[in-house]
């Protein structure tokens, strides 16, 4: 299971703790030492108010030591403290989860902070913000960024704060915050910038135009140099420890080697050809082109900064990535329908691989290659522990990525991506207009997100989840929502640890007055145990959330249930008795978290701000032994 996912389940069940301002609070328990803080997106900035970006920071240590515990994968969610006057709420956090491993329904958080969005770079000049757990419901459009023309390459930070965007018919680089996603600044990057990389480091990013590059510092969005490499298309990669740059130079068929720390170009190396891809890896400390024209890889020694082999392949060879580990690289060579794999310890191809359907881009999870193919739809995979085995076949499976082929790709960027967890890939159907989920195992797709009638050139995924940016430091960043009380809930599976922490989020006097996210709540009652394959009938009541509650049942309610994370969904018919309970028949198809949603145009709710309830399923028992 993809880990993300995973922890909206956890975080789902633990319902507690608050939002605090920058002040840290802290829990001790069992040897370990966490310290919680709200903290303003940059640092001299004054502490974050409602509607504000944020950054939320979680603080590990082993209290013997006072070392930071590393490697760790904690969980939280922030959620509006409600209940009705009188309410009884669960003391403990240990109770909100004993509610979950209970099968109880719980509602919806104000934040997730275990999840992840799948942007899209359309050809229409925007880029589409997509929640992909709500993948089947309003909710799932999160922002649409209008670009001042469209977009040709992006790129985003190692801190996932930043994406850099290409934009030639407008001579500029735009630069999207993600925690508001809007942009914050529009670059001058010269004649037509089509390409964006950022180096290992994140200290700059860079672009490049007709004649040469220009370095940005990234986390300011300020140009730094301007660098005349050379004529017409340009390939970038970069030495692991962010100290050379090698910027190819198609007309010229040269390749420039770039001295980051001083910002000066060092020298340019002939190639007598212009190269379709490009890839550097540490394992031997050298940059790897493919030669399409006279088909081949060259090899240039970083260290000597010259060339010093060449692998020889048919015409045609393009895109040219490494596999997890740097030492086994992929071609493609969509005109022959080949894949090629080969050893960076002796610049030798150790396998060939027939792929119809003109392979053409590469991505790559923990265990698995995938292929994506311009004439087919279906996307190949390749188990990444077969690879090496000089002379062996290549086994190759696939699943289907949409229902018309992707056709040539149109940028640069990519059209497969890994999703967090390293077990899932998205991929972009250009021709369906639309984004598929798949999971490692699967027969098929998971689920697909519609694109709102618009071409995908490249999708991205930005990671939303608690990441570790320093050692036993975990962080996100967030928007915040409306000014109230907040529970916040800290969940660690390893020591298991669930605690809640107490503080509040304060209005912001420059955004006006501000409203929860809907003023009327689903209610369960008690639901029967809930498994797999078996059909059940579900108890709800729809209320109003104010100081008198009272239940309501519009004529036009309506409940949709999803499989997180947006795969199988239904709409379900509802029935409505006399005292207004409302009932509807559920037969999970598969154990798993299933949300469910209530919408109603009389009431005003529409899935982008619809009461929601979480419902765990269990497995099927196994069958009884004759």
């Amino acid at each position: 299971m993809v880990r993300p996912i995973a922890s909206v389940a956890l975080a789902a069940a633990f319902a507690a703790a608050s939002v605090a301002a920058p002040p840290s609070q802290s829990l001790v328990r069992d040897g370990v030492a966490v310290d919680f803080a709200l903290l303003p997106l940059e640092a001299e900035a004054a502490a974050p108010l409602a509607g504000d970006p944020a950054r939320v920071r979680f603080t590990i240590t082993d209290t013997t030591t006072g070392r930071p515990l590393a490697r760790l994968h904690p969980a939280a969610w922030f959620s509006r403290r409600g209940g009705r006057p009188g309410e009884a709420r669960p003391q403990t956090a240990a109770e909100k989860v004993q509610e979950l491993l209970g099968g109880s329904i719980f509602s919806q958080a104000e934040l997730d902070l275990n999840t992840f969005r799948v942007l899209a770079l359309n050809d229409d000049a925007t880029i589409t913000v997509v929640d992909p757990l709500f993948g089947f419901g309003g909710t799932k459009l999160l922002a649409m960024i209008a670009l001042p023309g469209v977009g040709a390459d992006w790129v985003l930070t190692p801190d996932g704060r930043r994406i850099f965007v290409a934009v030639p018919s407008a001579g500029k680089i735009a630069v999207v915050d993600t925690a508001s996603w809007k942009i914050s600044a529009l670059l001058v990057a010269g004649a037509a910038p089509s390409r964006v990389a950022v180096q290992p480091d994140g200290h700059y990013a860079w672009a490049a135009d007709a004649t040469g590059v220009i370095a940005i510092i990234a986390d300011r969005a300020e140009v730094a140099a301007r660098i005349g490499t050379g004529g017409g298309a340009h390939l970038i990669v970069f030495s692991a420890d962010s100290h050379w740059a090698f910027v190819t130079n198609a007309a010229d068929r040269t390749l420039t080697v770039i001295d980051v720390h001083t910002l000066k170009k060092m020298k340019d190396v002939p190639l007598g050809c212009a190269p379709a891809g490009a890839a550097y890896s540490q394992a031997s400390e050298a940059v790897y082109l493919s030669d399409e024209t006279g088909g081949g890889i060259l090899v240039l020694d970083t260290v000597k900064q010259d060339l010093v082999a060449r692998i020889g392949l048919e015409p045609g060879v393009s895109e040219l990535k490494f596999a997890p580990g740097d030492r086994f690289g992929f071609v493609a060579n969509p005109t022959r329908d080949r894949v090629y794999v080969f050893d960076a310890a002796t610049n030798r191809v150790v396998q060939r691989a027939r792929i119809e359907g003109g392979p053409e881009q590469f991505a790559f999870s923990g265990d698995m290659a995938f292929v994506r193919r311009r004439g087919t739809a279906n996307v190949g995979m390749i188990p990444l522990q077969e690879i090496g085995r000089e002379g062996q076949a290549v086994p190759v499976a696939e699943f289907t990525g949409g229902e018309a082929p992707f056709g040539a790709r149109t940028s640069p960027a990519d059209g497969i991506v890994p999703a967090p967890g390293e077990t899932a890939v998205v991929v972009a159907n250009p021709a369906d207009k639309a984004i598929y989920y798949y999971m490692e195992g699967m027969a098929a797709p998971m689920g697909n997100f519609g694109n709102y009638d618009r071409q995908p050139r490249a999708v991205m995924v930005v990671d939303r989840s608690l990441r570790e940016v320093a050692p036993g430091i975990y962080e996100t960043t967030v928007n915040l929502p409306a000014a109230g009380d907040y529970d916040a809930v800290f969940y660690l599976d390893a020591p298991r640890i669930a605690h809640c922490f107490d503080a509040a989020i304060e209005p912001n006097p420059a955004r006006g007055p501000s409203s929860p996210r809907h003023t009327v709540r689903l209610e369960p009652l008690p639901p029967p145990p809930l498994i797999a394959g078996v059909p059940v009938r579900l108890s709800f009541r729809l209320a109003q959330a104010t100081t008198q509650p009272r239940a309501v049942a519009p004529a036009d309610i309506e409940l949709l249930s999803m499989l997180a994370p947006g795969t199988w969904h239904r709409r379900l018919p509802v029935e409505r008795a006399r005292d207004d309970t409302l009932t509807v028949d559920f037969a999970p198809p598969e154990p798993g978290v299933y949300y469910f949603y209530a919408s109603s145009p009389s009431l005003g709710l529409a899935l982008n701000n619809a009461p929601c309830l979480i419902v765990r399923v269990g497995e099927s028992p196994p069958p009884a032994a004759k």
